[in-house]
């Protein structure tokens, strides 16, 4: 169904911010400029976008910072997570 992102983007903020609070983590959030509206299904959109925030939080550290971007590229949305975590090792990307 058409989704807006930003809405989206805002539950799934909601829903990690207790996790966030217990690690003193702090979450800048850059909705889209203009509503940015993609076909797709909502529950998993906010879980994938979950997912990603959790892994943030997960694997950085207590007093971190998690930057969420969402933008439009031609033809396309964009989200980032930005944050201070180790990331995955070069040799396991391709798994």
């Amino acid at each position: 169904e058409p989704v807006e992102l930003s809405a989206l983007l805002r539950r799934a903020v909601e829903a990690i911010e207790p996790r966030l609070r217990q690690r003193r983590q702090r979450l800048e959030s850059a909705p889209a400029p203009t509503p940015l509206w993609v076909e797709g299904d909502p529950v998993r959109l906010v879980q994938m976008i979950d997912n990603l925030l959790t892994n943030a939080s997960k694997y950085g550290g207590d007093d971190n910072a998690i930057r969420v971007v969402l933008d439009a590229e031609p033809g396309m949305a964009v989200l980032r997570v930005i944050d201070q975590g180790m990331g995955i090792a070069p040799d396991v990307l391709s798994k």
